[in-house]
């Protein structure tokens, strides 16, 4: 999924994985990590914040495949 439109190689993609904060059902934070696949940060960070949890925050980026 590419957000800008853009068209991109097999190649271009990369794998990001992130860590963030989100408050869970007991009502304390926890952190939780998510990957995805872009073609760079900007749209790794956009599409990480689409899958994790409502009301994750403090995104920070852990490990770039």
């Amino acid at each position: 999924m590419c957000l800008s439109g853009a068209h991109y190689t097999i190649e271009d993609v990369m794998k990001y994985t992130y860590e963030y904060w989100y408050l869970d059902k007991y009502e304390a934070y926890d952190y939780w990590h998510v990957t995805v696949e872009a073609t760079d940060e900007m749209e790794a960070l956009e599409l990480a914040k689409l899958k994790a949890h409502r009301g994750a925050k403090k995104f920070k980026l852990i490990n770039k495949e």
